[in-house]
């Protein structure tokens, strides 16, 4: 034995005692070390015990007066010596821990580092006590089978009481998914974590504290942006926390790519709520924005419209030419009908032909005659095709609240009669609800 640990240390009056205790140190499996902080800013080994040694050190290899940055791995002597620093600045112990290289390989190293004060209460010493955490190993080398049968990746992320986070395990399958490497990660938590798209990290950010309050599961389904292509992918995580005994939170959990799910259920939303040809709104969509912008007409006290438009010529065009003519005319149609719209005015087709507008927000009856003549007048322009040049008219009708009606339905009734009875007197008119008689009214 080179040099006593105990005897280093100073601590203790009794030459027996101290060789008792220095075989019980010596003895034991855990790593133990003594650091000091020499006049050159430069952390130094004080001593060692055979644990220790077995886990950094050759045989033989001599330990007193060495610095640990020429002893130890760069990383790991980095880590060594930054929480050294917090242990002098703090004057009380913390505990750390790490990945024992390859990352992944199931093995992790818990270390308590211990200030040692002199009778100024000056700290003179560290004293750490290394052990691998069996747990943990074991733990992580069964995260590590599971990963073989599964796709996306398999994860532990921990928090210290510091808030700073760190991946303890993960999986290859993070870089196939997200072209972030597994080592880099556990060195570096953020590579990771940063790939969450802007637009999701807060809430997801938000939903971890609270998962660490309440230690409930977790089920998240968010956008990551892949590393190798900046690739958009959607990401479905499941985990659970626990408390861990420094009083952070540890999550295990899974992690897989659900983009093709994601847009799958994106398109199914699309076509219960939009018009397959033409992506306006269809009826139900259309209904339900309607009653609220006639909810905000009645307490806002303005006025809204109802148009009706149908399509003049448009059977003949579809005959002649064939469905597929007709369908590019349909979406011809719509896109110029919505160029002569405002933000919050809303579109919509019926059905075949048949389109209907709201505006709301407006002063009255001639803020809707200026659309409608727009409308009117775009509709029936020259529609240029690959092979052909055909045109459409449009018969409008229009309905204002509240001199028409004060019920969506209504309205669509008063604005729909009044757009047939377009209809009847030649293509390209606009009729309003309330110049039809008494008798025209239905």
């Amino acid at each position: 034995m080179d040099t006593t640990i105990l005897l280093a240390l100073d601590a203790l009056d009794g030459l027996e005692t101290a060789e008792v205790l220095q075989s019980i140190v010596d003895a034991s499996a855990d790593g133990v070390c003594l650091i000091e902080l020499g006049v050159d800013g430069e952390y130094r080994y004080l001593a060692a015990n055979p644990a220790y040694r077995r886990l950094f050190f050759p045989a033989e290899q001599p330990v007193a007066g060495r610095r640990l940055a020429e002893c130890l791995p760069e990383q790991v002597a980095s880590d060594l010596e930054l929480n050294c620093r917090q242990c002098l600045s703090g004057g009380k112990s913390i505990s750390f821990r790490e990945s024992v290289d390859p990352p992944g390989s199931g093995r992790v190293r818990e270390t308590t580092l211990l200030p040692f004060t002199n009778t100024s209460g000056s700290v003179t010493a560290i004293a750490a006590v290394c052990n691998q955490v069996v747990e943990a190993a074991d733990r992580i080398d069964t995260l590590a089978q599971i990963d073989r049968y599964l796709p996306g990746f398999i994860y532990e992320l921990e928090q210290g009481p510091d808030g700073a986070f760190r991946y303890t395990f993960l999986s290859s399958g993070v870089q196939a998914l997200l072209g972030v490497p597994p080592a880099a990660a556990m060195r570096d938590a953020n590579l990771l974590l940063d790939r969450i798209h802007r637009d999701d990290y807060p809430g997801v950010m938000a939903e971890t504290a609270a998962q660490a309050e309440t230690l409930a599961p977790w089920r998240g389904v968010f956008r990551m942006v892949r590393a190798s292509d900046d690739a958009i992918v959607w990401i479905e995580c499941y985990d659970t926390p626990q408390r861990l005994g420094d009083g952070g939170i540890r999550w295990v959990g899974y992690a897989n790519d659900v983009t093709q799910r994601v847009e799958l259920e994106q398109q199914i939303r699309k076509l219960a709520h939009f018009d397959s040809l033409t992506g306006l709104p269809n009826r139900n969509q259309f209904m339900e924005r309607a009653d609220q912008a006639l909810i905000m007409a009645q307490r806002d006290g303005s006025s809204l419209a109802v148009l009706y438009v149908d399509l003049d010529g448009f059977k003949a065009v579809n005959d002649c030419y064939g469905h597929a003519v007709g369908d590019e005319v349909l979406r011809v149609s719509a896109d110029r009908m919505g160029a002569c719209l405002r933000a919050p005015d809303i579109l919509c087709r019926l059905g075949g032909d048949e389109f209907v507008i709201v505006l709301p927000m407006i002063a009255g009856r001639a803020n809707a005659a200026t659309v409608a003549t727009k409308v009117l007048q775009a509709v029936a322009e020259p529609i240029v095709l690959p092979d052909q040049v055909t045109r459409v008219g449009a018969s409008i009708g229009v309905a204002v609240y509240p001199a028409d009606g004060d019920d969506l339905r209504v309205l669509m009734g008063q604005a729909d009669f009044a757009m047939y009875t377009a209809k009847r007197s030649g293509s390209g008119q606009i009729v309003y609800a309330d110049s039809l008689g008494e008798s025209e009214h239905p």
